[in-house]
């Protein structure tokens, strides 16, 4: 959104879209959308407003009332074209856009961190998505936010998890049964489906089992991965998640204990190791609350 098609990061993102997405006037992209026979192009703008119009009506019937006003946050990196097209696609369906934020500010709002009267703060916000490792460093004083650093490493995220437990799956096949499946992208994306799951379920559970039903030849899929295994498995990939953060400290010269706050975003920071892994590195000590959005405690 706010791209041009011939963008290198829209090039790139393509490569991963399930669906079609074509150049047109002024080299804008265009989502092709095959619904009833007919086919629909629509700009990434017009999604968005449909989206922010759900996210309205529901607001609206929550709270028994009209919504004309909204604050929206966006990922830090977004520049001033992709910030204002979030904007015009707010006001299309009559919004007044009264702000648009950094989504690592609007973390360190929804605890209130701006309320920390005449305390100074440094905040790590760390969001671990299905695409990438987003990490803001903030300063909070008097409640004033100041995004000191933002570092996103694209070659680590969710799927980078998932993608160790089909490599796992493929190569427990290829020894069971002698198949090499890395190469079939239909099977492949029914592991993929699968072994997100068990991504999710090894977050509370000690073992998780990715089963598929006539998966190949009409044979079915039977695996049951532990979570050490599991952790074994991304272990390098842990070890990247600090790293990461070492990176951000170094460029702004602090201190482990001078981060004061740090909030966990994003559905694979609920890895149970991530979380310890962590609270090691910063010497926090009590436990945490498993939720989409967490914040990491003393």
């Amino acid at each position: 959104m706010g791209r041009r098609f011939s963008d290198s990061d829209v090039q790139n993102a393509i490569l991963d879209f399930p669906f079609k997405v074509e150049a047109g006037i002024n080299d804008q992209p265009f989502i092709v959308v095959h619904q009833q026979g007919k086919i629909q192009k629509i700009l990434p703008e017009e999604i968005c407003s449909m989206i922010l119009e759900k996210l309205k009506k529901t607001a609206e019937a929550y709270l028994g009332k009209p919504v004309s006003s909204a604050v929206i946050s966006v990922p830090a990196y977004f520049k001033d074209l992709q910030r204002q097209a979030t904007k015009e696609a707010g006001t299309r369906i009559g919004l007044n856009i009264l702000r648009i934020i950094n989504e690592p500010t609007a973390s360190a709002l929804a605890y209130n961190l701006d309320r920390s009267i005449h305390q100074e703060l440094h905040v790590l916000v760390f969001d671990l998505g299905s695409k990438k490792l987003d990490l803001s460093l903030l300063f909070i004083e008097d409640g004033v936010f100041e995004m000191k650093e933002n570092l996103i490493n694209s070659k680590l995220s969710g799927i980078e998890f998932d993608n160790k437990l089909i490599e796992y799956c493929c190569t427990q096949f290829l020894n069971k049964k002698g198949i090499d499946i890395r190469n079939n992208l239909k099977l492949l994306q029914k592991l993929r489906i699968q072994c997100e799951k068990a991504k999710k379920v090894l977050s509370f559970a000690d073992h998780a089992t990715i089963e598929i039903d006539n998966f190949h030849n009409n044979e079915d899929f039977l695996i049951t991965i532990t979570k050490p295994n599991f952790e074994m498995l991304c272990m390098n990939l842990f070890k990247q998640c600090i790293q990461s953060i070492d990176r951000i400290l170094m460029n702004q010269n602090l201190l482990k204990n001078q981060v004061n706050e740090i909030i966990l975003v994003g559905g694979s920071a609920k890895i149970p190791k991530v979380q310890e892994l962590l609270k090691e590195y910063f010497n926090r000590k009590k436990s945490l609350l498993v939720e989409l959005l967490l914040k990491l405690p003393f």
